[in-house]
C-alpha cells in the first residue's frame, strides 16, 4: 500500500503517517514545516519507518509545480490523505494580520 499525506508533519498528519507506517505501508509526506514542532514530528516519523518506507518532501501545497513533482516522482497512490493547512490565519506566513 502506498499513501500520500499532505501536512504529514502536523499533529493529525504525523499520527496518521505513523499508523500507516506501523501497518507496513509506504508513506510519502509533503509538508512545508511552517509550524513549530513540525521538524520534531518529522524526526519522530523517520525513526518509526523501516528503510525505504518513508519519503519526505518539504514543499508548500500552494506551489503547484512542487505538488505536480510529487505526483510525477511518487504516484500512483492507493490513498491520499489531505490534512495540510494552517490552523489559524494569525500564524500564516502569507496573510499579514493587522496589528493594533
Amino acid at each position: 500500500m502506498k499513501v500520500l499525506i499532505t501536512g504529514g508533519c502536523g499533529f493529525l498528519g504525523s499520527n496518521l503517517a505513523a499508523s500507516y507506517l506501523k501497518e507496513g505501508a509506504q508513506v510519502v509526506v509533503v509538508d512545508a514545516l511552517f509550524r513549530k514542532g513540525s521538524a520534531a514530528n518529522l524526526a519522530w516519523l523517520e525513526s518509526q519507518a523501516a528503510k525505504g518506507r518513508f519519503h519526505f518532501i518539504q514543499a508548500d501545497l500552494a506551489d503547484a509545480e512542487a505538488v505536480l513533482a510529487v505526483f510525477r516522482r511518487h504516484a500512483p497512490f492507493d490513498y491520499i490523505c489531505h490534512v495540510g493547512g494552517q490552523a489559524g490565519l494569525t500564524e500564516s506566513p502569507f496573510i499579514p494580520f493587522p496589528q493594533g
